[in-house]
């Protein structure tokens, strides 16, 4: 990615004025970018886990498009109800000529907090990264603002207006579940009971870096929902200066349990 396409601080994320900008001069050839980009993950890392749970015939919302390849390549593997949209005109410009295969899905200029859908008129919505960048405000994600929340809850309760009951809602993440599967949880509860999402399955993607996958179900029954394990921050032992603590953390360790996990190998069944 060149430089100058680099937004000065993480903010311009979740602006228009930027993506327009950036789509305008991806469009033009400028920066020596190319016109597509996949942010986090592409296609064959997250092939598996959606032919698992959606089938070929779904009726699917690819939620802020951007210039990736994902709805491409999907339906090249046989998704052909596609809808793909993104607050972006450029891009949406751009992409919906882009190939043979792009046009023949659609394409709308849309925000996702106000999608011009009837109900209950999509099987999934499918978002890769566009959460992520409306929420790059957030400089702690252990405690997210409440407009934060606020937006996140909007977003949810759309979602789930144009999802059909049972309609998943599959989000692939940069922020690992002690992070996300709280906040959607909570954001998913401020909605009417028949709104609500359930989350499915967490999937981690990636070797070295890893993303999270998060499948949730529009439903109210919470049987199918998996359970919330709750993270707290890591805390500071106020009036120690960094090598008291530490040492006073290890002093709190119970020693026994580290002695047997060091002989872990020898317990492995090759």
């Amino acid at each position: 990615m060149s430089s100058s396409l680099i937004p000065k601080d993480n903010h311009s994320y979740n602006s228009v004025d930027y993506w327009d900008k950036r789509y305008s001069s991806v469009g033009q050839g400028c920066d020596g970018e190319t016109r597509e980009y996949d942010w986090l993950v592409g296609w064959t890392d997250i092939r598996h886990i959606v032919e698992k749970c959606v089938p070929k015939s779904a009726q699917i919302l690819m939620l802020g498009c951007g210039n990736s390849l994902l709805s491409e390549q999907m339906f090249i593997d046989g998704y052909h109800n596609i809808h793909n949209i993104d607050y972006s005109a450029p891009v949406i410009k751009q992409m919906s000529t882009h190939c043979q295969y792009c046009s023949r899905m659609k394409w709308s200029v849309m925000d996702c907090l106000d999608m011009k859908f009837e109900d209950n008129s999509f099987d999934v919505v499918l978002e890769k990264a566009t959460i992520d960048a409306l929420l790059t405000k957030e400089t702690n994600p252990w405690h997210v603002s409440q407009e934060s929340r606020d937006l996140l809850t909007q977003i949810m309760s759309e979602m789930s207006r144009v999802l059909k009951l049972e309609g998943q809602f599959i989000s692939i993440s940069f922020y690992g579940s002690h992070f996300r599967y709280p906040l959607y949880k909570s954001c998913s509860d401020a909605l009417k009971c028949e709104s609500r999402f359930s989350m499915k399955a967490i999937d981690e993607l990636g070797t070295s870096f890893h993303y999270y996958c998060y499948s949730l179900v529009k439903s109210a029954d919470k049987t199918i929902e998996l359970e919330a394990k709750v993270y707290e921050p890591p805390k500071m032992i106020s009036g120690l200066n960094s090598s008291e603590s530490i040492q006073t953390i290890d002093q709190s360790l119970d020693t026994t349990e580290v002695e047997e996990h060091n002989n872990y190998l020898f317990n492995i069944n090759l």
